[in-house]
């Protein structure tokens, strides 16, 4: 849960190989998701439509730039979502520390490649991890997988907030990792999933919106 998530996060970042295990909520029923724990409180970030804060390439760094990062706020998120009316929007939830998150992160991927170049589909990635890890976990992570997409860093109190703020009560989500949410072009709730999206869900949703 988020409210329990602060703490954890903290020392996962520092026993990572022991502490994974222990934030899976569902270690033992559902050993496909993970809990979140508390994020922090700050109410002043300004968003804008793409997170800032990326270098170009150069001829001495030939590599790719990394993905643009910002935090936001979840009522900043939710004004971020209904900025993208008319369009379907897939707001994917994960954390570094989240094992099954990791997993899935090449599916993730492969759908954002598949679709970034649409006018009608926004995939709106949010990661759980604390705000001051950043630079220090965030970053090095995103580089590794070679993620193409910019990230937004939750920063909330809770669970409840997210799911107040997104008005997200009919999922009853509380705060399970990896999660996924699809809203319509009217930027209602059409679909969610808690824990990995199955194969085939995702697509088969998002054609059902798009015809």
């Amino acid at each position: 849960m988020l409210d329990t998530m602060h703490k954890t996060r903290a020392v996962n970042r520092r026993v990572v190989a022991l502490a994974v295990p222990a934030l899976c909520l569902l270690f033992i029923l559902a050993p496909t998701a993970c809990t979140k724990n508390d994020g922090n409180n700050g109410k002043e970030t300004q968003v804008s439509e793409t997170p800032g804060g990326t270098q170009p390439a150069t001829v001495e760094n030939p590599e790719p730039p990394a993905p643009e990062i910002a935090v936001v706020t979840p009522d900043q998120l939710f004004d971020l979502i209904n900025k993208h009316k008319n369009k379907v929007v897939l707001v994917k939830f994960w954390a570094t520390w989240c094992a099954p998150c990791v997993e899935e992160m090449p599916k993730v991927i492969d759908f954002y490649n598949k679709h970034k170049d649409s006018e009608d589909l926004v995939l709106v990635s949010v990661s759980a991890d604390l705000t001051d890890s950043i630079d220090d976990t965030l970053k090095p992570f995103l580089k590794e997988k070679n993620v193409p997409f910019p990230v937004w860093v939750i920063d909330a109190a809770g669970p409840d907030e997210i799911v107040k703020d997104l008005e997200l009560e009919e999922s009853q989500w509380e705060g399970t990792l990896p999660a996924a949410f699809l809203f319509d072009q009217q930027g209602r709730l059409d679909k969610f999933w808690i824990g990995p999206i199955p194969d085939g869900a995702l697509n088969e949703a998002v054609n059902a919106l798009l015809q």
